[in-house]
């Protein structure tokens, strides 16, 4: 018997092809020898429906919020806002880095991967600006501490 895909020699006893895999025959009475079934093609299953991930819009937010609180430390009367900064920041990053991690695990839209990944960068930003600053204050305080006193 020749396999009906590729015509391959195959004994009459084999029920796949040694090359090609196909069903040479299937035993039983509703298909007689060397007589291939009706193969049944199942349609695609359908996807899970892609849902925004309002982790990622949060993470970026807070982002800007720790940038944009440094900046308010360098004012007179905020100084004290400028303290959250990196509390702020580090949330930032740590929910951008969960909400990244989630959103490239169950394939979700890439706007809110970069979203999520702008949202770390920020919180990376306003926490390394926050120690700038106030490494700048300190160095001034002491400078100037450190000046009228001679």
């Amino acid at each position: 018997m020749n396999c009906p895909e590729c015509g391959t020699l195959a004994s009459d006893e084999d029920l796949f092809c040694g090359q090609c895999g196909a069903i040479l025959s299937v035993p039983g009475p509703e298909a007689p020898i060397g007589v291939s079934p009706v193969s049944v093609v199942y349609p695609p299953a359908p996807s899970a429906p892609v849902v925004p991930d309002s982790r990622a819009r949060v993470a970026f937010i807070l982002g800007i919020i720790s940038v944009g609180s440094v900046l308010i430390t360098c004012l007179p009367f905020f100084g004290l806002l400028g303290c959250l900064s990196p509390l702020v920041g580090l949330l930032a990053i740590v929910l951008g880095s969960v909400a990244k991690r989630d959103l490239r695990a169950r394939g979700g839209p890439e706007a809110d991967c970069r979203r999520a990944h702008q949202g770390v960068m920020l919180g990376i930003a306003g926490v390394g600006l926050y120690v700038v600053v106030m490494a700048v204050v300190v160095v001034l305080g002491l400078g100037m501490n450190w000046l009228g006193e001679r």
